[in-house]
């Protein structure tokens, strides 16, 4: 049976989300963080200019502002948000070959986070995708108007 959280006053079964939604949620809030020490380490110790340009500002801002919106999409049970975080999950897994040895060797610290992010989002996608996560994902949703 599916362990359920309550995420409101309601006792409603179908506005509960089971542990599993709410573990993935968490890893990938952990990311996010994961994702901002990079992106510092990337201005304070690779010289990078993230923060210190407008161009690195802004693309930190919208890569932040864009996990944040796949995750409260995942919360408010929409496919395509778990589909699209399975499909940048494959992306990263596809190219990490071409740049880990090069991260490796130039940052190790920064490596080994980018290794530790890829463990993460994978982890979370296995939450995101269990028995009880897609049973919630595929429940219809209650009409108000009743």
């Amino acid at each position: 049976m599916a362990t359920m959280i309550d995420n409101g006053s309601t006792s409603n079964p179908l506005l509960q989300k089971p542990k599993s939604i709410v573990i993935a949620r968490t890893m990938l809030y952990v990311l996010l963080l994961i994702i901002f020490i990079s992106s510092l380490i990337s201005e304070f110790v690779e010289n990078e200019q993230t923060y210190s340009s407008i161009k690195g500002l802004t693309a930190t801002i919208l890569t932040l502002a864009f996990v944040v919106f796949i995750i409260v999409q995942i919360g408010l049970r929409k496919k395509w948000a778990r589909a699209l975080n399975l499909i940048l999950f494959i992306l990263g897994i596809l190219i990490l070959p071409f740049y880990i040895t090069d991260l490796l060797t130039m940052n190790l610290i920064q490596g080994l986070l980018n290794i530790i992010e890829l463990i993460v989002h994978g982890l979370s996608l296995v939450f995101l995708f269990n028995k009880d996560s897609n049973k919630w994902f595929d429940q219809i949703k209650i009409k108000v108007s009743e």
